[in-house]
């Protein structure tokens, strides 16, 4: 009974025009309800739109593989310090926050904060809440490098010492 109807309903399609073809199977009717032309132009709609989504998708690849990640840490060895030890390690870590940690040779550690970063330079701050002393870290991230000058305000005054800034260079692991 199912089929009769169905066969019915396509000779209805091939009177109105609307059918290409009718191929008539035991199991099923099947109906190409798009016209020979009409099809080869859908076909070529959609090989168009496929090509230009591969090709986007190949473009945009590309690109976001081109950039380099930003790294979120970095270890920073001593190599030449006024006051410091060669070997000495800082450690860099949260970099990507406005807030990155550091953890000092001492095994203490703190917050500091972030004042400045570009493609090639982050520049970090820290300064003590009881002596006031700074100091401030420029991460050199294209040539792995770093640079620390220590400024101690509470020791100076105190001491009578000479009121100069300890440098300290180091690389970027």
């Amino acid at each position: 009974m199912q089929y009769n109807r169905n066969l019915w309903h396509a000779k209805q399609y091939v009177k109105l025009g609307k059918v290409g073809k009718v191929r008539l199977i035991p199991s099923r009717i099947s109906l190409n309800i798009v016209g020979q032309q009409e099809g080869s132009k859908m076909h070529a709609r959609q090989f168009v739109i496929s090509l230009v989504f591969f090709l986007f998708a190949f473009l945009a690849g590309g690109v976001t593989h081109s950039q380099t990640p930003a790294r979120d840490g970095y270890i920073g060895i001593v190599s030449k310090a006024d006051g410091r030890k060669s070997g000495e390690q800082f450690t860099f870590a949260n970099l990507r926050s406005q807030r990155p940690f550091i953890t000092f040779p001492s095994g203490n550690g703190e917050e500091t904060t972030k004042v400045f970063e570009d493609d090639e330079t982050i520049v970090l701050i820290f300064v003590a809440h009881l002596t006031g002393s700074t100091e401030t870290f420029y991460l050199n991230k294209k040539r792995n490098r770093f640079t620390l000058i220590e400024v101690g305000a509470l020791e100076a005054t105190a001491t009578g010492a000479d009121f100069r800034p300890k440098v300290t260079y180091g690389t970027l692991k």
